[in-house]
């Protein structure tokens, strides 16, 4: 029987005797509710094609492509999570920390900054490798929601940056612009 891209697996927990027709974006239906010896056809031969990358335990057929290779850094194993959740953590203490406004606020504010880069890294990693799949993948809600997050705080890091920088500018420029135009009057 020709199955295209199609494949036969056993139903999970069903042991030897049933076997469901799975399909790429396919409902799993079992075949064996048809009477294959009262329709006078043979039952089809158990096929497994393996271009699919079925799991048959969980139910799940990945398409072509769509799987997510480890390029460079496993951002799915376990210890990488807990680096995230305690980054996350240390950073809500962090700012905890500043909004009761403990002196020097100057430490908190650089210390914010520094975890900002540090999520833009993060975020930048799991872009580099997932890819595609990073929009696509069952929490690709919580990865807009980060990808907005961060973009938000970068911006607030850059526009703070270029306004120290401006304000920097600015008093050495009047102390200057001061002194030139006291001396000219004397």
């Amino acid at each position: 029987v020709d199955l295209g891209s199609r494949l036969l697996a056993p139903s999970p927990g069903a042991g030897d005797v049933e076997y469901a027709l799975v399909s790429q974006g396919d409902e799993v239906s079992n075949f064996l509710d048809t009477d294959w010896a009262a329709e006078g056809k043979p039952m089809p031969e158990v096929v497994f094609d393996l271009s699919a990358k079925h799991s048959a335990a969980k139910g799940e057929v990945v398409e072509e492509g769509e799987k997510y290779e480890v390029r460079w850094i496993d951002v799915d194993k376990k210890n990488y999570s807990n680096i995230s959740y305690v980054l996350i953590i240390s950073n809500a203490m962090m700012m905890l920390l500043e909004h009761l406004k403990i002196e020097p606020l100057i430490v908190w504010k650089t210390i914010d900054g520094g975890f900002t880069w540090v999520f833009l890294i993060d975020l930048l990693i799991r872009l580099y490798e997932k890819r595609a799949i990073f929009f696509k993948e069952d929490n690709r809600y919580w990865n807009i929601v980060d990808f907005i997050v961060v973009s938000i705080s970068m911006v607030d890091v850059l526009v703070s940056a270029f306004a120290a920088q401006q304000d920097k500018r600015g008093r050495h420029g009047s102390a200057d612009g001061d002194g030139g135009a006291g001396s000219g009057a004397a």
